[in-house]
């Protein structure tokens, strides 16, 4: 409780220096930023007097264990709110009536509230008719798992409704066939081992990440070939589950799916994604399946492959692949697949079907029969040729700059810490912490670190992709922002250790930390055979906790986070 307040007078503060209009206490226990008022963690029994010009209300970590339409009688003007989060509030009952002034309402969130089945049931059936756009209800406990709880939500005009943590082991046609009119369905991290799909005429994205099942889903209507059951699906994340086969006809009724998340872990053996409207493979969920034999592709929409998603290493693997009936684009950007194609011993299905669509000098040609002369794809080669013996020297020295930029940043950093300061008094920071990861680990962050930190602990963090501006250089956003922060989480992994920005913000971790005793959080995501100097000595100096993933461990570790970033 007094680290709260602390924290509200920390931010009133700021709000004062910075001049910001609209910014002011509620009380010792919430406080009121622009138009919107926050409430977090401070074991409040009530609702207190909310101004008439606020749109939103976060509402968290308290106790309203019976919720009414009096719970809400010191919102002065309810219609003009688009969200209101009531998340770990202990609610146990809710009126259906409760929400009734909230015309405006767009998202929702229920979050941690073990609520009655019947209590939920009626509530979900009022909202169905008001214009919601999201509906939050994670880690509601065993009442939302009632096939009664989603009995009333048919015609329901929700658009998104996310139930993740919530344990489902079956979701059947029972509990589908009335949330039929939504365009977002998220169910990840339950357990679910079974997926039963119903008609759903507006479903465009589905998560069933983090789950149990063995098999696809069916998404066929019974009795009609080609008939979808979800004809506007275009996201589909299936990725970390048990799958383990994917047959030739697992997709074929997602005629509108775009985007594609396999399980990374599932050794298949044939993967057939045939007729569909897939035009490009992003990562490398496709060619990280060492047993995969057959590859079939055909009739999409490809115009060029990827070398780095489709390595021909891994192609060379293959018994068999079929590309056939795809349009194309048969420029320079193709040509490593065109030759690979004349060259390989995989068998090549449909042979007679490679065709290029473009450019108009091509189109109709067979890839097999296509031919580039090597300065036609290289046309800067004679040039290096010609000027290469005058430029050796330059390229040498710059090759060496460019090998060790980010020591010069840091040394640069360095020099310009030993300037002479005038330290002013107080915490004016911008972030609670500054996150640093590797590319390769985004998803852990932006899947599990943001949702828990930020949304269900109320953190306020600085992540690369997000909160970095434009017009100037990496190195100086990040010594910015770090400096913003009241502390660093570095995100630990192989690909961490082998990035040159993460190397960069891991030496001015160090330097602070040994310099001005500044907090730094290391969150071991995977233990790294190999540690350079800096990195020792800043683990012997700094926190280190390790990711377990699921369980109790899991909720440790989250417990032990939230202790120990400053706020």
């Amino acid at each position: 409780m007094a680290k709260f307040r602390l924290l509200m007078d920390v931010l009133f503060t700021l709000c004062l220096l910075l001049d910001f209009s609209g910014c002011f206490k509620l009380d010792d226990r919430c406080f009121y930023f622009r138009e919107d008022v926050r409430c977090l963690h401070a074991n409040l029994t009530y609702i207190p007097e909310i101004p008439n010009n606020v749109s939103g209300l976060i509402f968290s970590d308290n106790y309203l264990p019976h919720v009414t339409s009096d719970t809400f009688t010191n919102i002065s003007d309810p219609k003009k709110f688009t969200y209101l989060r009531l998340a770990y509030d202990h609610i146990k009952t809710i009126k259906n009536d409760s929400l009734e002034s909230f015309t405006g309402l767009n998202y929702l969130s229920l979050t941690g509230n073990h609520i009655e089945a019947t209590s939920l049931m009626y509530l979900l059936g009022v909202l169905c008719h008001v214009e919601l756009k999201a509906v939050i209800l994670n880690a509601m406990g065993s009442s939302i798992r009632s096939l009664q709880t989603f009995s009333l939500m048919d015609n329901c005009e929700i658009k998104e409704l996310h139930m993740e943590r919530n344990a489902f082991v079956y979701i059947t046609r029972g509990i589908v066939q009335h949330i039929y009119n939504v365009k977002e369905l998220n169910l990840r991290r339950n357990r679910i081992e079974l997926f039963q799909l119903s008609y759903m005429k507006n479903l465009e994205i589905l998560k069933l990440s983090y789950n149990e099942l063995t098999n696809v889903p069916n998404f066929c209507m019974e009795n009609k070939t080609s008939a979808s059951m979800v004809p506007k699906i275009r996201e589909l994340f299936i990725n970390y589950n048990s799958i383990t086969n994917i047959n030739p006809k697992s997709f074929e009724c997602l005629t509108s799916l775009k985007e594609l998340r396999l399980d990374d872990k599932a050794e298949l053996l044939k993967l057939a994604l045939g007729e569909n409207s897939l035009e490009s493979i992003n990562d490398h969920s496709i060619s990280s399946k060492r047993y995969l034999k057959f590859l079939y592709l055909n009739s999409n929409k490809f115009s060029h492959l990827s070398q780095q998603t489709l390595p021909i290493e891994f192609l060379n693997q293959l018994d068999r692949i079929d590309f056939a009936d795809n349009p194309f684009l048969c420029d320079c950007a193709l040509e490593w697949f065109i030759e690979w194609l004349k060259t390989t011993d995989t068998k090549i299905g449909q042979a007679d079907s490679y065709i290029c669509a473009g450019p108009d000098r091509l189109a109709g040609k067979s890839l097999f029969d296509v031919e580039f002369t090597y300065l036609e794809c290289h046309p800067w080669m004679w040039v290096i040729i010609i000027v290469l013996p005058s430029l050796s020297v330059i390229l040498i020295i710059s090759v060496l700059v460019y090998r060790n930029r980010w020591n010069i940043k840091h040394f640069i950093y360095l020099y310009r810490m030993r300037r002479i300061y005038i330290q002013i008094k107080g915490e004016n920071y911008l972030y609670d912490a500054f996150v640093a990861s590797s590319k390769n680990d985004s998803d852990w962050v932006t899947g599990k670190l943001l949702p828990i930190l930020e949304t269900e602990y109320g953190y306020k963090l600085c992540i690369h992709e997000r909160d970095f501006g434009t017009g100037a250089y990496i190195n100086d956003y990040i010594v910015h922002n770090i400096n913003n922060s009241k502390s660093v989480l570095l995100v630990l992994s192989e690909t961490f250790v082998n990035s040159d920005w993460c190397n960069f913000v891991l030496k001015v971790a160090l330097s602070k930390r040994v310099e001005e005793d500044f907090p730094v959080i290391v969150i071991i995501l995977q233990e790294v055979g190999y540690k350079n100097i800096s990195l020792k000595k800043l683990l012997k100096m700094s926190t280190n906790l390790e990711w377990k993933d699921g369980g109790a461990e899991e909720d440790l570790f989250w417990d032990k986070l939230k202790g120990t970033i400053k706020k």
